[in-house]
Formats: C-alpha cells, sequence, structure tokens
C-alpha cells in the first residue's frame, strides 16, 4: 500500500440514515489508502458511496466490488469494520406507521402492564445485552438462557432454544423453529390477524411477558430458569380477567329444560350418567367425573391433576376423562352430562366452532365414542353438577389423582346421599 495514505474508509456510518458523507481518515482503525479510490480499466461499476459497497437488506460487504475497487489487503481491512444493521429510529419509525396500534390497544382483557410490555419490545426498547452494548461497550452480550448466541429481541423471545422450549410446552403448542427468519412483530401480527376473541393473542403475548421476568431472575437473582413455571405464570395473566362467550353457542330444548333444574337427575333405562366437571383453586386445575345408574348408585368415579391449564381445557379434559372411565368400565350407553355449554355443544355437533384451546382435546374424545353403541350429551346447572365438581376440586387440595372402581371417596359421599334422597 502507498506509504502516502492512511485510510480509506468512513469513520461514520450515518450514512445508513440518509446522511451525505466524505471519505474521512481513520488511520487507528485500519491501514488503508486515504485517497478515494479512482476507476480501473474494464470495470463497469457505480460507486459513489460507501453504502454502495454494502449489500441492502443483509447489511454485510459486497466482495465483488470491493475486489474491483481494492487491493486484496485492503478488502482484507475494510471487511474487518462491522456494518450496523438498519439504524434502529429509521426502523422504529417504521414499525409505529405500520403496525396495527389502534387495533392493539382495543383488544379486551389484556392487562394494561404487558400491553405497555409488548409496546417496548415492538420499539426494541427492552434492556436486552445488545440494546446495552450500544452504550456500555465491552459487557457481554451473550444471551442469559442459552449462552450460545447474542441476546437480541428476536433470538430471547423467539429464537433461543429454552424459548422454543416455552412455547411448545404452552398451549399455543408453537414450533417457532418451523417458521425462520420471523420477527416478534411478525407472530405478534399473525395472532392478531386470527380476530375472534384474540386468545391467542393474550396467551402469546403472556408467555412474552413471563419470559422477560424469569430472564430477569436469571440475570439479576441467579434464580433457574424454569419452563414448567414460566408457563404457569403466564397462564395467570391470561386467565386474568378472561371472558371467552363463543358467538355460535345454541341451546336446544333439552338445554333449556336442563338448565332450568337445580338437582341432578338419574339416566334412563339401562344408560349410564357420567358427569364431568372442572375446578381451579391455588395449587392449579384438575377434573372430577362420575357414573351412576338409574338407581343413583356410583359405579365409578375418578379425578385428576391438570399441570398447564386454563377453565375452557379444564372441561374439555373432563369431558375425556368422563369417556375414559366409561370405556375403562365396560359401558355401552352412556349420557355425558356437564356444565359447560362450550364443550357440550362441539361434543355433540361436528361443525360447531371450538375454542382453538381445546380443538385437538374435543377431537380426541369424538374418536374415544366410537367405542360406545350410544352417546347422549347434556347440560346441566353448576348447582346440580355439585358432585363432579367437588371430585375435581378433592384432585386440586390433595395434589393427586385417584380412581374408585366402585366405593366412592368419604369426602363426597354425603353429597351423593343427598342426591339419592331427593330423586327417591
Amino acid at each position: 500500500m502507498g506509504s502516502d495514505y492512511e485510510s480509506k474508509v468512513y469513520k461514520e456510518w450515518e450514512f445508513l440514515g440518509g446522511k451525505e458523507k466524505r471519505w474521512l481518515l481513520s488511520y487507528m482503525e485500519c491501514n488503508v489508502e486515504t485517497k478515494k479510490p479512482e476507476k480501473r480499466e474494464n470495470v463497469d461499476y457505480q460507486v459513489k458511496k460507501v453504502k454502495d459497497l454494502i449489500i441492502q437488506g443483509e447489511w454485510k460487504w459486497d466482495e465483488i466490488k470491493l475486489q474491483q475497487l481494492f487491493t486484496p489487503t485492503e478488502v482484507t481491512k475494510i471487511k474487518e469494520i462491522h456494518i450496523p444493521v438498519e439504524p434502529e429510529e429509521s426502523r422504529n419509525n417504521k414499525l409505529i406507521n405500520e403496525f396495527p396500534w389502534k387495533k392493539f390497544w382495543r383488544v379486551r382483557n389484556i392487562p394494561p402492564r404487558i400491553q405497555i410490555f409488548v409496546w417496548r419490545m415492538l420499539q426494541n426498547g427492552l434492556p436486552v445485552a445488545r440494546n446495552i452494548k450500544k452504550h456500555i461497550h465491552g459487557i457481554n452480550d451473550d444471551c442469559r438462557l442459552c449462552d450460545r448466541k447474542v441476546e437480541c429481541m428476536e433470538h430471547l423471545f423467539l429464537y433461543c432454544q429454552v424459548t422454543q422450549a416455552v412455547f411448545f410446552a404452552s398451549p399455543l403448542s408453537l414450533r417457532i423453529g418451523e417458521c425462520p427468519n420471523q420477527s416478534v412483530q411478525d407472530i405478534i401480527l399473525q395472532w392478531m390477524e386470527e380476530g375472534g376473541d384474540h386468545s391467542k393473542l393474550k396467551m402469546g403475548i403472556c408467555v412474552f411477558w413471563e419470559i422477560w421476568k424469569a430472564r430477569n431472575e436469571v440475570v439479576f437473582n441467579k434464580k433457574k430458569f424454569s419452563v414448567q413455571k414460566v408457563i404457569q405464570e403466564a397462564l395467570y395473566w391470561y386467565n386474568m380477567k378472561m371472558e371467552v362467550v363463543p358467538t355460535d353457542v345454541q341451546l336446544t330444548e333439552d338445554d333449556l329444560m336442563g338448565a332450568e333444574k337445580d338437582y341432578w337427575e338419574p339416566p334412563e333405562g339401562e344408560k349410564i350418567k357420567i358427569d364431568f366437571d372442572g375446578a381451579a383453586g391455588s395449587k392449579g386445575f384438575a377434573c372430577g367425573v362420575i357414573a351412576r345408574d338409574k338407581g343413583a348408585k356410583v359405579l365409578g368415579c375418578q379425578n385428576k391433576i391438570i399441570d398447564y391449564c386454563t377453565a375452557d381445557e379444564t372441561e374439555a379434559f373432563s369431558a375425556l376423562l368422563a369417556v375414559e372411565l366409561g370405556f375403562s368400565k365396560g359401558f355401552r350407553n352412556i349420557i355425558l352430562e356437564g356444565d359447560s355449554l362450550h364443550v357440550i355443544n362441539a361434543l355433540k355437533h361436528k361443525h360447531y366452532t371450538a375454542n382453538w384451546k381445546i380443538k385437538n382435546t374435543i377431537s380426541g374424545t369424538r374418536d374415544e365414542l366410537k367405542n360406545f353403541k350410544s352417546v347422549e350429551f347434556r347440560y346441566i346447572r353448576k348447582n346440580a353438577n355439585n358432585v363432579a365438581h367437588n371430585l375435581a376440586a378433592l384432585a386440586v387440595s390433595n395434589r393427586s389423582s385417584n380412581v374408585w372402581l366402585s366405593t366412592p371417596p368419604l369426602d363426597i359421599v354425603h353429597l351423593i346421599e343427598n342426591e339419592q334422597f331427593v330423586v327417591s
């Protein structure tokens, strides 16, 4: 290289924001000639600014143009210069203009603190390691959860292997790895476009919220990251003030008649009635089912703890548990009875639009129904479903799952006897 020159690169990189720049000296950064490169013979190119040497969108040097303009040594030195991605200000302005913020703020039942968190996240305003390193040089910017990649917004919330485990284990069952190159904004927009009650949007951003909180616990309090705890806490926020009311629930005449009664009734003839219900408490969720004949005799009952669940899912799992109990006991003609009209309609009507969270469970339950000769579905009021509910509550309280093939647990015997007395 010529001894008369020191450097031939931009010292400043604000040209990405559109400012006019000159070739500036930067002797301390690299030993490259200072004069502007002259056009070589038989080379067809148009380079007026340094940004013309960068592949736009990929934010890396265009090696073909570099090799046309510079010597091999100069090319090596220039490639060592870090190219920042699109300026945050430019990207944020684009986001503000394009993201449907009015629609987002109108979504009901999302806690305000989580809405503000999402706003900051989409503005790239969270203090992830990469953002902090822009202001404090020399800090470790590795992901605090996996220690494999730089902790930026997309990596932390979408592509970190720990984060992906959370999303896959959550009610969303989301496989981020199947959607490469998506941003946080892309994912949130997809959830918003699904419309309806926006339950998937709410579940997703609650998971984002808890991932961020758990990450901070790892960084500042040296705690271990727990996938189970993140999902449980996300479900807590999801269920807060959540009122999912299906728009196409239809009450039949039998439903209306059953809903008017505050007491349980035995089945007719040789049919076996299996009541199901769910319960929730500070210790989690659980299902409870009980099978009785026309004489109100208990033929079997069962309860089961569920780790990750919502109110709708609990009811759906309870219906599945009722079917499994009936099959294990060898019943041929059954009546499934519960106080969730949403679940009853989803089981009764093939083309009924069920909530996305329970579709798989409902589908599995329908498959199991093929093992019976006849199946009826009945909707009853909560007061008439006391026994099944208390069985579920017993599982929540004891944090244990149990099966009683004939004699029911002592905790609910008095409820069964009361119902036997009423119908006798």
